[in-house]
């Protein structure tokens, strides 16, 4: 996954974790929601919404990424680690 990043101007993204929860792996496709600036630094970082659907395991989830404002730009990294952590609203 390491060189997989979700833009801004993409819409969406697909990536094989490669973890074997079935023959094909584990097959993300993420899209990018909204963004805002972080009320922490508000002038350097933005928090980004991102919705995932795992569609291996049949999760979809909404997790929120805060990032440096110029980047415009989150990684699969990110998104899994929010996943993996359980920080994430089911939808």
């Amino acid at each position: 996954m390491n060189g997989i990043y979700l833009q801004k101007c993409d819409g969406n993204i697909d990536f094989n974790t490669g973890r074997p929860y079935g023959p094909e792996g584990q097959v993300i496709r993420a899209k990018w929601v909204s963004d805002k600036p972080c009320p922490i630094f508000p002038d350097l970082d933005q928090v980004v919404t991102v919705e995932f659907n795992d569609t291996t395991r049949r999760v979809r989830g909404r997790v929120e990424i805060t990032t440096q404002a110029v980047r415009d730009t989150v990684s699969a990294n990110d998104i899994m680690r929010k996943y993996d952590e359980n920080r994430y609203d089911l939808i």
